[in-house]
Parts: structure tokens; C-alpha cells; sequence
């Protein structure tokens, strides 16, 4: 398949792959979700940069194992999924800057909204709600309330757990 000829509907955050990696209450929905995006039955680009952004929120956040995190990521990597992006330009930099200022957002959420318009679509799949301050974005959270609910005690327990 022609990267370049592929439409895509939305962006994939690094919150959803950060969550694909490693057992929490969110694991199984969010390696569900990615499954249909590699198999190309959700329309969504994936920045392969997202994963350098979840092996870093991974280990240095959650102090999850370096070994397992890497295992993981380069077993999804190995293949060459069409709903990969393998680049970042300056000009997508600059724009991505300009929209964390516009809307008072991260600098990586500005980066994804930049993509998501170069690449005419219209979704940010995240667990990141500040996206829903981008008026031309809608934001896709694809885990069901219960989940969500899991997934944000798990993670005060663990929070507990490292102080």
C-alpha cells in the first residue's frame, strides 16, 4: 500500500500505545484497538515516534522493565504496517509549535494535531482530553468508561507505590 496515497482518518497518541505495552487494566482493549489499526480496519496513522515516547513515559514514569518495554515495541515494529509514519519534518515542528501556543497544549499534542492535518484527518485517538480544545479535531478515547476506571486506580496504586 502507497503511504502516500493512504487516507487516514485519525492519529494514534502515545498514550494508547503506552498502555499496549505493559499488563494494567487497559492492555487488552488498547492491543485490541491497535490490532484493528494495523490490520487496517480503523483508518489511523501510527508516528512511529509514539513509541520512543512510550518506551521513555514506560520506564521513566512507571518503572516498568527496559527489556520487556523494548521486546515489545520491536516486536510491533518489525513488521512494515502501512498505518506507520516514519518522519518528522522541521515544517511539521514549526506548525506543531504553533498550535501548542494557539490552544495552550504539549508540544507532542500540537505535533499530533499538525499530522492529523496533513494528513486531512480528523480524529486523535488518546486518553489526552486537551485535545478537545482544537476546534477542527475530535478526540477518540477507545476504551469504554469501566476500563478507564481500572486503568486510573491501577495507576494511583502504582503512583502510591513509587513515593
Amino acid at each position: 500500500m502507497d503511504k502516500e496515497k493512504t487516507v487516514y482518518n485519525g492519529v494514534v497518541d502515545v498514550s494508547i500505545i503506552l498502555v499496549s505495552l505493559f499488563e494494567n487494566p487497559l492492555r487488552n482493549s488498547a492491543l485490541d484497538f491497535l490490532e484493528k489499526v494495523l490490520a487496517n480496519k480503523i483508518s489511523a496513522a501510527i508516528p512511529t515516534s509514539t513509541f520512543l515516547g512510550a518506551y521513555h513515559i514506560a520506564i521513566n514514569c512507571l518503572l516498568c522493565p527496559k527489556d520487556l518495554v523494548a521486546k515489545e515495541i520491536k516486536e510491533t515494529l518489525k513488521f512494515a504496517f502501512p498505518c506507520l509514519i516514519e518522519d518528522i519534518s522541521l515544517e511539521v515542528v514549526n506548525e506543531a509549535i504553533d498550535i501548542a501556543v494557539s490552544y495552550n497544549i504539549e508540544s507532542w499534542d500540537g505535533y499530533l494535531v499538525s499530522l492529523a492535518r496533513n494528513l486531512r484527518a480528523s480524529i486523535v485517538y488518546s486518553l489526552d482530553r486537551d485535545f478537545q480544545k482544537v476546534p477542527d479535531i475530535s478526540l477518540v478515547i477507545p476504551f469504554n468508561e469501566e476500563e478507564l476506571m481500572e486503568y486510573h486506580k491501577w495507576l494511583k496504586k502504582l503512583k502510591k507505590r513509587q513515593h
